[in-house]
């Protein structure tokens, strides 16, 4: 459900899934709304604004209400806090609470009358419905104006409209003083035409050549343009190459020992507990009693022995090590077993797979295995990119959220005090960590035709190309579909290791399909299958030797009918993927291809 605004020029949506807001609705996304009007959601600084201040809670009791509580992911961003995108409140159809702004974009428009086709520019950023022509005199009927469905766009996220009028008209003005502006859409948008009624000029869309970026960020009305030197070249909106999410995820690792999930929570989560926390508990008896008796009155009965063995858990949770991956890592390969129930089940568990029944272990060289029957998850937004994923470090991408200036973020090790949005969730895995001593040999990689192959490239390309060929195997035998089933690449240092899980926001867990493959027999027979898997596909020979593309890109023994995966799925967009590198490390296991 949607609401335009009555105090500002914006336009709010009420209602949006909250894994989409971090992963296609951010903000600078363009998305298209009920009525088939294009809008752009709005910077984080709109979302405080729009506020409804008549709410029962305050801003600040709002977001303590979101939260989402990871002390060790807050501090690896250097953020404040974590958050959960905001739930509207509406009561008789007023809404309360946060709404997310959104504008309209682009905001030219065309006459679908083909008599008429006239460009229309009457429009304001918070309107989002439909309108009609003023302009092609049918007064019975006026018909419908589109949106030029059309930006400029840089790389960096920067976007802005098209001169429609430059580009009809050059560096000249219109002679007659007064242009009046025709849209003539073609079916590929780069041969789309505009003239003008007034003096005859006319251009096609393709003579928009490439010019640099302007640094124009409308998702934030209230700030000024970036300095931008990057070429900014003309694309479609909204389209799927559009707008890159990137997240920043981590499985949460409770610290080791005789610790309650439940009391690690409210340790978190508490504001009352969180000021005596930041006031000081060690060598203050009366704050540490205090401590004690919160979680008391919460139903939690512990000496203040236990208390502080709490507190100085999450104390070292907070201050551990930047590495994500390298912690996870560590995890994994330690049995980490279920509570007894009392205070609720632990963020996780973890139970190491046996090898002795499973004799393709050895043909896969994997050193070490687990199953996850219980995994808590979390995924941030940070930045976004667009026409191609790259990566946006920390401040930028604040920049990009919160229309903030970078250089003035992050110093001296302190934290921001604004929040990032992130959603939370729990699931299962399956963990698998390779020798990456056994990677396939050079020689045979070369056989395939692929020469020239940094190291690190190879194992890269061999364990990404593993891990979708499991997802495929996964699929078919857990009863989840393709899509729901995740990787989690672990390819820095000297290891080599592959997460598969899945997860479920709406859910306390999921149902323990993947969990049940960790069975010596069915985990035998998924190694076996993905290894077979990898032989063939139905587009071969032309799939192994590869896909030449227009642009110079290449695809070579990878395509939808063998290892490509949905993007909900892959961690690495469908790059560095090819079965030749499967290939060559099991070809004298596997019948010829």
């Amino acid at each position: 459900m949607m609401r335009k605004s009555s105090r500002r020029r914006h336009y709010y949506i009420e209602n949006i899934r909250h894994s989409h807001v971090t992963r296609y609705h951010g903000p600078g996304s363009i998305f298209v709304n009920g009525e088939g009007v294009s809008m752009m959601i709005c910077g984080f600084p709109s979302w405080k604004k729009s506020f409804n201040s008549d709410s029962s809670k305050t801003i600040s009791e709002n977001i303590e209400d979101l939260a989402i509580r990871d002390t060790y992911l807050e501090n690896v961003l250097g953020i404040g806090r974590i958050i959960a995108p905001p739930i509207n409140e509406s009561q008789n159809n007023v809404p309360k609470g946060w709404l997310i702004p959104a504008i309209r974009f682009p905001l030219a428009h065309y006459c679908t009358n083909t008599n008429c086709r006239r460009i229309s520019f009457d429009f304001d950023h918070g309107d989002s419905k439909p309108s009609s022509c003023k302009e092609c005199k049918r007064t019975a009927s006026a018909s419908k104006l589109r949106q030029i469905p059309l930006f400029i766009g840089c790389k960096d996220g920067h976007i802005q409209e098209i001169d429609w009028d430059g580009l009809c008209h050059g560096a000249n003005l219109c002679p007659s003083g007064a242009s009046k502006l025709k849209f003539f859409p073609e079916a590929n948008y780069l041969y789309s035409k505009v003239s003008c009624l007034s003096c005859g000029s006319s251009a096609t869309v393709d003579k928009i050549s490439k010019k640099q970026c302007n640094g124009h960020r409308p998702w934030h009305p209230n700030f000024s343009n970036d300095i931008c030197n990057n070429d900014a070249s003309i694309h479609e909106a909204p389209s799927a190459n559009a707008y890159y999410a990137q997240t920043t995820s981590a499985i949460v690792i409770p610290p080791t020992g005789n610790l309650v999930p439940a009391i690690m929570q409210s340790l978190r989560a508490s504001r009352e507990i969180r000021t005596l926390r930041n006031a000081g508990w060690e060598g203050n008896a009366a704050n540490l009693e205090a401590i004690q008796k919160i979680l008391l009155n919460r139903g939690f009965e512990l000496s203040l022995k236990e208390t502080e063995h709490h507190l100085r858990a999450l104390l070292d949770r907070q201050n551990g090590s930047d590495d994500i991956h390298q912690i996870e890592l560590d995890a994994f390969t330690e049995a980490r077993g279920r509570t007894n129930g009392l205070y609720g089940e632990p963020d996780l568990i973890v139970e190491p797979i046996n090898f002795e029944n499973v004799p393709n272990s050895n043909l896969f060289s994997l050193v070490r295995a687990s199953a996850l029957p219980r995994l808590r998850f979390i995924s941030v937004l940070t930045g976004f990119s667009r026409f191609n994923p790259q990566v946006i470090d920390k401040q930028m991408g604040f920049h990009q959220l919160w229309g903030t200036e970078p250089e003035t973020l992050f110093q001296e090790g302190q934290n921001c005090p604004e929040w990032l949005l992130g959603i939370e969730a729990f699931g299962e895995g399956l963990f698998f960590e390779f020798d990456v001593e056994t990677l396939p040999v050079v020689s045979n990689i070369e056989k395939y035709g692929r020469v020239n192959i940094e190291i690190n490239k190879i194992k890269k390309i061999f364990i990404h190309t593993i891990s979708h060929l499991l997802i495929r195997v996964a699929a078919e035998r857990s009863g989840f579909s393709l899509p729901s089933i995740r990787e989690r690449l672990y390819l820095d240092g000297e290891k080599a290791a592959i997460l598969l899980y899945v997860i479920s926001p709406d859910l306390e867990g999921t149902n323990g399909g993947l969990v049940e493959l960790a069975k010596e027999t069915e985990f035998d027979d998924l190694l076996k299958t993905a290894i077979e898997l990898s032989t063939w596909c139905t587009s071969d020979p032309v799939c192994l030797e590869g896909f030449e593309f227009d642009n110079g890109n290449e695809l070579k023994g990878a395509c939808h009918h063998c290892v490509l995966l949905p993007e909900t799925s892959c961690e690495l967009n469908n790059q560095f993927l090819d079965r030749a590198y499967v290939l060559a490390r099991f070809q004298s296991l596997l019948r010829p291809s």
